[in-house]
Parts: structure tokens; C-alpha cells; sequence
């Protein structure tokens, strides 16, 4: 038996909608509504695509399945350059649910090290630092960005510094890997803060989302349905 194979790939919503958040929190850094930080980039919203099969596997060594993106955008379906996130599924035997859309949110600026003179130090806004500091962090963000405290609007080329941010455990300098630069005339790291990207599915805030932007009741009322589906009452929400 051939298994053939679709795919849903993770994209951001259109950029009206992404246009409509930005002018939000322009006009309104106050507004009250949970995902919008003061100081930090706007949220995103996130939304899985419909599930796409463009490709047949036929019987042979040299045939398959290929979903691949630019299969896909031969075939005339949209993908962005740079998927979120994707999920697979053979179309037979498809998995019994499937995902919620998402909030995707950037953190505040977050700093929790500060370097030290010495080769045995350096800046360190690891994950696992930062939740040893009492500041939540989920299991697999999306996306990290890094800057220095002191110069917010500089790489770490002018900087000239050599620094790790990595989305997969966070930012790390050491010490012992620098040299004086034209902003730090000494052996050592600047102060460094980092801002994460990360994803939420609570239906309420969805809900409070859609109603924001003005998308109309029905997006509201579909997540509303998750929410019931859930066991999860408004009322039972903190305020």
C-alpha cells in the first residue's frame, strides 16, 4: 500500500491583519488587551494553512511524495519565504485533531546576567538562566532576537563583538572570546537583553484578538467554540 502525504504549513496571517495590529499598538499602547506589550514588538498572528497535497507518489525506487515548498508554489498555492513551523499527515490516516490557531507574542526585554571583568565570565541570557530567575519561558520558542543594553540599534559586527543568540537555548557571550572593539575597549562582553518569540492557543485572548482587530463575530465566534468544546466558561476566567 502507498501512503501518500499532505502538509500544512505554519504562516503568518495576511499583512492587513499584521498592519491593523501595528496601528493598534500604535494608537493605543494601553488598550488592555493581554497580548500587547508596552515596548516590545506587536504580537503576530499566526494561522495554519489548509492542508496541501500538490504531489502523488507512484509505485517505483524513483517516484514519492514531494510537498515540498517550491512544489507547492509550482503548483500556484501562496508560501511565505519563512515558515513558522510545519505538520505532516498521511491523508488516509490523518491524526484525530487539529492544531488551534495561535497568538504568536514577543516577550519584554528580558535581562538577567551582567558580565564581570575577568576570561571566566561573560553574559549569559540562556533559557535556563532566565527561568532560574523566576521569568517564564515556553518549552520551544519561535524566535529570539538580542541587542546590547547600552547601543539597542547596532549589530554585534559594529559592536565587535562575537556573541551566540540562538533561538534554541537563547544568547551567550564569554569573555574569553573577545577582544577590545570600537565600543568596548576592554576584553569583555557588553550587557546584552534578549526578547523571545512565543506562541499561545488560549482561546479567550484569540477571542479578545479577533474582536480587536475587527475581523467580524465569526472568527470569535469559532474560537468561542474551541473554548466550549474545551469545558472553558468566560466567566471562569481571572480578570
Amino acid at each position: 500500500m502507498v501512503k501518500v502525504y499532505f502538509i500544512q504549513v505554519f504562516f503568518e496571517i495576511g499583512s492587513y491583519v499584521l498592519q491593523e495590529a501595528q496601528e493598534s499598538c500604535d494608537r493605543d499602547e494601553t488598550s488592555g488587551l493581554s497580548v500587547l506589550n508596552r515596548g516590545a514588538p506587536c504580537p503576530e498572528i499566526c494561522e495554519w494553512s489548509p492542508w496541501i497535497d500538490v504531489s502523488r507518489p507512484l509505485y517505483g525506487p524513483d517516484s514519492g511524495d514531494y510537498e515540498t515548498y517550491d512544489n507547492i508554489r509550482a503548483h500556484g498555492i501562496e508560501v511565505c519565504t519563512n515558515p513558522l513551523n510545519i505538520s505532516c499527515r498521511a491523508v488516509k490516516y490523518p491524526p484525530s485533531k487539529t492544531p488551534c490557531p495561535e497568538i504568536c507574542e514577543w516577550s519584554p526585554w528580558i535581562d538577567v546576567s551582567r558580565p564581570l571583568y575577568g576570561p571566566d565570565s561573560g553574559d549569559y541570557e540562556t533559557y535556563d538562566n532566565i527561568r532560574a530567575h523566576g521569568i517564564e519561558v515556553c518549552t520551544n520558542p519561535l524566535n529570539i532576537s538580542c541587542r546590547a543594553v547600552k547601543y539597542p540599534a547596532l549589530s554585534f559586527q559594529e559592536l565587535g563583538q562575537k556573541v551566540k543568540c540562538d533561538v534554541s537555548i537563547g544568547l551567550v557571550c564569554e569573555n574569553r572570546d573577545q577582544v577590545p572593539g570600537p565600543v568596548m575597549p576592554d576584553s569583555v562582553c557588553l550587557n546584552y537583553e534578549v526578547t523571545i518569540l512565543e506562541e499561545y492557543s488560549d482561546p479567550f485572548v484569540l477571542k479578545s484578538v479577533f474582536e480587536h482587530l475587527g475581523k467580524g463575530p465569526a472568527l470569535a465566534v469559532a474560537v468561542a467554540a474551541v473554548a466550549a468544546e474545551a469545558g472553558i466558561r468566560p466567566e471562569a476566567r481571572p480578570r
